[in-house]
């Protein structure tokens, strides 16, 4: 008792960042004064609560209404979380009332992204608590947080794929609350916990709400107590409907614009879809109006955000809520489907964006369609070294295809070597292979347009791009093509050494003998693979 009375004196009055603050926009929060002796009765708490069930107390996080401690479960001696109300609201039925509702609604709802409630009852002098599973980690704000402050291990650690992942663990989350009946309504990063041990958690259920089997009730239809006309939440993050008092009640779409604004914030490495800065009244006015800043102009230099992505963002968040995803299930399905290299449903994908989504999820398509797309490519290489004003911008142009092929050439082959890896997932795996025949297949795309434009040049111009590296170049493509197999690109690239190349090549081998005894041997593997597949048949 004697560690909490000392913590006692660190409830202070300051005040989160008003992005991330959960405040009663509309109503009136205060209520009747309950003592703690009705608590157990009116509530039906049982009793048997003792102080001294808990000790070891530091106090660890401190909100509007409540006050979150470290405490030893001095009976199962395990570490959990002890929430209690702070002292100005110990004796509100209205707070107290909800400080009950968050924890037996968190309770209900049993899965691995929302965290576990392990009991509820009251203590003398402290009132109403209740206990949770202690997490250590961060909250995707401090995250971002860290982020904005240059920490290069933050940076470097969360990807905007691990922070998808993340995403999609809230998603999974709050879909089960949903399934259970139950509505978050104060989405927000703070929210959204990240485990030492990779857990991924949905926190603060204090404003969550029922969900209604027939819809959102409109703002004339009285079915509701007094009380429930209260709207709270964070106004960065709460749906347009509820901030304009359309509706009086939530309902899915709330969530799914709530997790939007998460996304927002995901894409955009912290910032937010409203300016803060103009005060809360603003940004209720512009998220009234659907006035969202757009995340390309609000992206930090070097950022990139896929178009794709950005659609499913601002379906997520649409003004008018029909125009959001029906559930938060379509909102992760969305994120899966860009993941995977599948069409969203946020946009509609060219059939070029089409084809290019189908190369990424089967990277091993028939040989024959990634012939004709080299081809095309060096065609198109060819072409465009042709309209060069004069040989010093053509120049210019080869080096910049060796600058990209050698790019392509370096990433492939680190891609190959992260296969090796006996601990890769098969998701991983997939993706990484992916990955590498992409690289490959732009490595030799550029390498072409390259060996095509030097065959055009004259003699003199030829030796000076074999002296100084180009013959390695030729052994380098067939090189990175035989480690992964693409035998149809290795005898293709023997096929234009023998043909377009002929004369590039012949002075190449002379002027370095590892060129040509690595066209003799891969001569010598082609019939050994052709004489093989004679004698099966």
């Amino acid at each position: 008792m004697k560690e909490l009375d000392t913590c006692k004196f660190a409830e202070t009055a300051a005040a989160l960042d008003g992005s991330q603050e959960t405040v009663t926009v509309f109503g009136n929060a205060d209520g009747d004064e309950i003592s703690p002796e009705l608590l157990r009765e009116q509530y039906d708490i049982t009793n048997g609560d003792d102080f001294r069930d808990y000790g070891k107390l530091k106090l660890i996080g401190l909100g509007g209404m409540g006050m979150v401690f470290q405490a030893q479960d001095m009976s199962l001696q395990r570490k959990v979380a002890l929430k209690i109300l702070r002292s100005d609201f110990r004796k509100r039925s209205t707070s107290v009332k909800k400080f009950i509702h968050e924890a037996r609604i968190t309770a209900r709802i049993d899965h691995p992204n929302i965290v576990p409630v392990h009991r509820m009852g009251v203590l003398e002098n402290i009132g109403v608590y209740f206990t949770m599973k202690r997490i250590h980690g961060e909250n995707l704000r401090e995250i971002f947080d860290k982020i904005s402050a240059g920490n290069q291990q933050a940076v470097q650690h969360y990807t905007l794929r691990r922070m998808l992942d993340i995403f999609i663990s809230a998603c999974n989350g709050v879909a089960a609350a949903h399934a259970h009946g139950v509505l978050h309504c104060d989405l927000k990063p703070g929210n959204i916990m990240i485990g030492r041990f990779g857990e991924i958690l949905v926190l603060d259920w204090g404003v969550a709400r029922e969900k209604i089997p027939q819809g959102p009730r409109r703002i004339d239809e009285k079915f509701l107590p007094e009380e429930d006309d209260v709207v709270e939440g964070t106004p960065v993050f709460m749906a347009p409907e509820l901030l304009c008092k359309e509706v009086n009640y939530p309902d899915e779409q709330t969530d799914v614009y709530g997790l939007g604004a998460i996304l927002y914030t995901i894409l955009t490495r912290g910032r937010l879809p409203f300016d803060i800065t103009e005060g809360t009244d603003a940004v209720i006015r512009k998220a009234a109006a659907g006035d969202i800043i757009p995340i390309r102009h609000n992206l930090p230099r070097g950022v990139v955000c896929h178009s794709e992505l950005a659609a499913i963002c601002a379906k997520a968040m649409a003004r008018d809520r029909l125009e959001r995803y029906n559930t938060v299930e379509a909102l992760r399905e969305d994120i899966y489907n860009y993941l995977e290299g599948f069409p969203v449903s946020a946009c509609s994908p060219t059939l070029f964006d089409r084809f290019l989504k189908l190369i990424r999820r089967r990277p091993l398509i028939p040989a024959v369609l990634l012939t004709i797309a080299l081809s095309m490519a060096s065609y198109y290489g060819f072409n465009k070294l042709q309209e060069a004003i004069n040989i010093n911008a053509r120049q210019e142009i080869i080096r910049d295809n060796v600058r990209a092929a050698e790019s392509n050439r370096r990433l492939a082959l680190r891609r190959l070597k992260m296969l090796d890896n006996p601990q890769l997932s098969t998701r991983d795996r997939l993706t990484t292979q992916r990955n590498l025949y992409s690289a490959a297949a732009n490595a030799t795309v550029e390498y072409n347009i390259v060996f095509d434009a030097v065959s055009r040049l004259n003699r003199q111009r030829q030796k000076q791009f074999l002296h100084a590296g180009g013959g390695d170049m030729f052994i380098r493509v067939f090189r990175m093509n035989m480690r992964i197999g693409n035998w149809v690109m290795v005898k293709e690239l023997l096929g234009h050494c023998r043909l377009q190349w002929r004369e590039l090549v012949a002075a190449a081998r002379r002027i370095n003998p590892q060129l040509d005894e690595l066209i003799l041997n891969i001569e010598k593997q082609l019939d050994a693979r052709k004489k093989s597949a004679r004698s099966k048949k």
